[in-house]
């Protein structure tokens, strides 16, 4: 089952739609169609939509049953621990955010069911809060992986103008104190870039990691991240069906790992390369 919402589109692209879905008010359609069908409606939207709107609700297989995908909508969907939740960024004009999520897309959307094993890099970020427009990077790690082997690692703090929210200081344990004594955030970024290099990327919710990097990296006119990239949420969705969620908590509980501090970047680093190593293992 599929809902999608448009405004502002031609004629022709809402005939082409009726061929497939029922149009139950303007610019309003549902239909059931294969998933085939409704990925090539949805580039057909892409591609004939211009300057309007669309928003597309269809099921999925996740713990919300559903799944969300916008085009040029003040609101657009984010991956938070494995739950689809709506972004409304408070600053950014659209036009704006609709180039930072069009470049951050060509980047970061590199699929792949090739699972690097002799080398790789695992990424973790600590940040701010939820919305990449808005909020910042606080924290960062990285470990160098050679052969089933941590060789290097990589950790700082980056400077933040504002206070942090007792949210964030009770949830991470990081302090204003912490983060006032750490790099400014283009030094931060170049640092990650050269470590990383052209290396395969690990990242547990890598959706939220990568957009928050990008999004610092467009802020600096860095090169943005397109590396591969390996999310062991999603890795974890199709191997793993005996949990309730797949929040990286409910993992580690799940595998019986040991996690030195929770929703800290170093930390939350080297269980990712745990859960990691355990994931490739299920068939």
């Amino acid at each position: 089952m599929i809902v999608l919402s448009l405004s502002k589109c031609s004629a022709s692209l809402r005939g082409d739609l009726t061929k497939w879905l029922m149009e139950i008010d303007t610019g309003v359609y549902v239909g059931r169609v294969s998933a085939r069908v409704r990925d090539h409606l949805w580039k057909k939207v892409e591609n004939n939509i211009g300057e309007g709107r669309a928003i597309l609700v269809f099921s999925a297989q996740n713990e919300q049953g559903f799944d969300i995908k916008t085009i040029n909508s003040e609101r657009y969907p984010i991956d938070c621990d494995g739950l689809k939740l709506m972004m409304i960024p408070a600053k950014e004009p659209l036009k704006e955010r609709k180039i930072h999520q069009t470049r951050i897309k060509k980047a970061s959307s590199n699929p792949t069911t090739k699972y690097p094993a002799n080398s790789y890099v695992v990424l973790d970020i600590e940040t701010t809060g939820l919305d990449k427009t808005s909020d910042r990077i606080i924290e960062f790690a990285c470990l160098s992986v050679s052969r089933d082997e941590i060789t290097k690692e990589l950790h700082g703090f980056i400077k933040h103008e504002q206070p942090l929210s007792d949210m964030i200081v009770n949830l991470t344990g990081i302090t204003d104190e912490m983060i006032n004594g750490g790099m400014d955030e283009k030094r931060a970024l170049t640092d990650i870039l050269d470590f990383i290099g052209q290396e395969s990327i690990v990242i547990h919710n890598a959706e939220f990691d990568i957009g928050f990097l990008n999004a610092a990296l467009l802020r600096h006119n860095m090169p943005l991240l397109s590396n591969v990239c390996v999310d062991t949420l999603k890795m974890a969705r199709r191997r793993v069906k005996d949990v309730e969620n797949y929040k990286l908590d409910t993992l580690i509980k799940r595998f019986s790992l040991t996690a030195r501090k929770k929703h800290r970047a170093l930390s939350d680093c080297h269980i990712t390369y745990e859960l990691y190593k355990r994931l490739i293992e299920i068939v």
